[in-house]
């Protein structure tokens, strides 16, 4: 087993939590882990850490497995987690932030390798909220592992995952893209690690794909309505 070491970037959410779970439930080290509190700061409706329960969880789950743990702005972009970064020994950090935030070129080249799992297929789906148009679609659903860059959901592909359309009523954020995000997670960091580098590498084109926004709520409603 390669000894490469691990940091994680994590938002105070649902998802950050659950990556934290699932890698530890594999055997998978994290040396350090980046929170970003959302206090200031306006992430999307549903990823408000009210009254501060998600950090508090993050924290406290460092703190009973004996992991570094720092708190920062919610801008990814800030010069705090710069300089932290910096001074980080991680190989490979995962990213876990908000959605909708573009990490800027001088965090980038703050790291080694800046792995970020999207919930869609790449090239196909770019953007935000991408497997309510996959479902509208009529298409298929899935989660692509990416190296990021300076553009919105356009490096090097690491792996993918990809999985039938939800059931009518199911929870799609809180619950499946956690799920399969997760999933898509642990295979990918385990094989980094066992291998002290990622199997497969593919670059994509930017001349392929569609970048798409935040799905209206009513948009997500029908989606989340759909059978298979």
């Amino acid at each position: 087993m390669s000894l490469v070491s691990i940091s994680i970037i994590a938002a105070a959410t649902l998802r950050s939590i659950e990556y934290l779970k699932g890698l530890q439930r594999v055997g998978i080290e994290i040396n350090q882990v980046f929170i970003l509190n959302d206090e200031g700061y306006h992430p999307g409706q549903r990823e408000i850490d009210k009254a501060g329960e998600m950090a508090r969880r993050i924290i406290t789950f460092c703190r009973n497995n004996d992991i570094q743990v720092s708190t920062y702005m919610a801008d990814v972009n800030s010069k705090e987690l710069q300089e932290a970064l910096a001074l980080d020994q991680s190989k490979l950090v995962i990213y876990s932030g908000y959605g909708g935030q573009i990490v800027k070129p001088f965090i980038l080249n703050s790291v080694d390798s800046l792995l970020h799992i999207h919930s869609g297929v790449l090239p196909e789906y770019r953007g935000s909220t991408t497997i309510y148009y996959a479902i509208l679609n009529n298409d298929t659903c899935g989660a692509t592992a990416i190296l990021l860059d300076k553009n919105i959901d356009t490096g090097v592909i690491v792996g993918e995952k990809q999985y039938p359309t939800p059931e009518p009523g199911t929870d799609i954020d809180f619950y499946l893209d956690i799920k399969f995000r997760t999933s898509l997670l642990i295979e990918v960091v385990q094989d980094y690690k066992r291998n002290g580098c990622f199997k497969s590498e593919v670059v994509q084109s930017s001349d392929e794909g569609k970048t798409y926004y935040i799905a209206h709520p009513i948009l997500r409603h029908i989606a989340m309505l759909r059978g298979i």
